[in-house]
């Protein structure tokens, strides 16, 4: 068994003016803070575990990989990079065990922004 969780704590926008022609545009002042929380059981000893992310079509992977422990389960939390407020600002954070074929994933986006929160 593999899970993944993603809690993204709150970032803070401010709406800029630009030149001419006047136009108004959103931009992150404070990225928001993905907490990545994957875990596993049920699986071989001393197996290793891919933790990655993709960022704007790129992938991030924990080098070394995570390993199981010796019971064959664990978890692994940490802060990821901030996620600016913008077009296209998804992230995905994957987690998988090659050697058994398990894998799973979960997204964030920035969809919209919404002033002074």
């Amino acid at each position: 068994m593999l899970s993944i969780q993603v809690t993204v704590a709150s970032g803070k926008c401010k709406w800029f003016a630009g030149q001419e022609p006047l136009v108004f545009e959103c931009a992150a002042m404070k990225g928001c803070k993905p907490t990545v929380t994957r875990s596993w059981s049920g699986l071989p000893v001393n197996a290793l575990i891919d933790s990655c992310m993709i960022v704007a079509g790129q992938e991030f992977c924990l080098n070394p990989p995570l390993s199981v422990g010796s019971g064959g389960s664990g978890s692994d939390m940490r802060d990821s990079m901030d996620m600016q407020c913008a077009a296209g600002g998804d992230t995905t954070f994957s987690v998988s065990a090659p050697l058994c074929g398990l894998n799973a994933s979960a997204g964030a986006s920035c969809t919209r922004c919404e002033g002074d929160s």
